[in-house]
């Protein structure tokens, strides 16, 4: 049994003014599927001086786990 091919596409950011965070991944499995579109919107106001980069790394950990 082959192992599925998986591409996922990422991006994150920051708002300071309401300082909260938006991620979206579009995770594309075998390309013969409908990509999965993930989005969501957290708030971290102990974590502002990290800005996009926690937005992009929660991103990127919820493409993982959601392509196991």
């Amino acid at each position: 049994m082959k192992k599925p091919k998986a591409s996922a596409y990422v991006d994150g950011s920051y708002n300071f003014e309401t300082e909260s965070s938006g991620s979206a991944v579009v995770l594309i499995i075998n390309q013969n599927y409908r990509p999965h579109r993930i989005a969501f919107q957290r708030k971290y106001t102990s974590l502002k001086l990290y800005g996009s980069n926690i937005s992009e790394m929660n991103a990127v950990k919820t493409a993982i786990k959601s392509s196991l």
